[in-house]
């Protein structure tokens, strides 16, 4: 009885979808399953005996499996976490790996390990498709805040013209009268710049930053914004009431 139980136990463990490993209390692999042999590279598991695991994890990873093992060794304490696994000539494996207390005691700890690279590979192509929804969503409202800026920067370009020839009738007859045409000309190319970088911040597509920055300002901005290219029966309401309105976020 007690050998057809043996017999289930290890039929159970070498069939097993993920490796199996024992490590003694120096890392050394006691034992494996055919799984295990497969998932490091090697044609048989009985090469990974004796072999360190440490050597099979990504070096920038090692010290963390070193504090998850001594962990570990509390019998009362399992912990799961992902390692990157080392192969020769092949690419690294992303596992989800659970290091427990085996039963046999003396350090020896059982470690399962489940490849995941798959999952972590359709996780990475879902971000990036959702961040070129974002993109094209971006630009969609880009178009329509173009649109209305356009016609501000219009406007700002009539009356930059437009005091531009008056300058030039006046000549230097009345410094004053010049001076006065100087600033409204200054004005407008001003707030034609803010508008350009507007746009040109809306349209970024960097990573975010952190610095501090006063919401109320950023928010005031963007209704200016805004109101270049909002129907005309549309009508933007601020209600700014925070009495500490700088945060840390990106302003951008």
């Amino acid at each position: 009885m007690r050998k057809k139980s043996d017999s289930v136990y290890r039929d159970l463990v070498e069939t097993a979808s993920d490796a199996i490993l024992l490590i003694d209390k120096n890392c050394s692999i006691t034992f494996c399953n055919q799984r295990a042999g497969a998932m490091f590279g090697c044609s048989s598991g009985k090469k990974l005996r004796g072999r360190s695991l440490l050597g099979f994890i990504a070096p920038e990873m090692r010290d963390a499996v070193r504090q998850r093992i001594g962990k570990a060794a509390d019998a009362k304490h399992k912990t799961t976490f992902e390692v990157s696994i080392l192969r020769k000539n092949a690419a690294p494996v992303t596992a989800e790996a659970t290091f427990a207390a085996a039963g046999s005691g003396a350090g020896t700890l059982s470690i399962f390990l489940r490849d995941i690279s798959s999952r972590r590979k359709a996780e990475e192509k879902k971000q990036a498709l959702e961040q070129q929804l974002r993109a094209v969503y971006k630009m969609e409202s880009l178009g329509q805040l173009a649109n209305g800026i356009a016609h501000d920067l219009n406007n700002s370009l009539g009356l930059i013209s437009g005091y531009v020839e008056l300058i030039k009738k006046t000549g230097g007859g009345d410094e004053e009268r010049l001076r006065k045409y100087a600033d409204i000309i200054a004005s407008a190319v001003d707030r034609s710049a803010k508008l350009i970088q507007h746009l040109l911040t809306f349209a970024r597509t960097s990573r975010m930053q952190g610095v501090s920055f006063d919401i109320h300002e950023l928010i005031a901005d963007t209704v200016k914004l805004l109101e270049s290219s909002v129907e005309t029966n549309i009508s933007i309401v601020q209600e700014l009431s925070a009495k500490d309105a700088v945060i840390t976020g990106d302003p951008e």
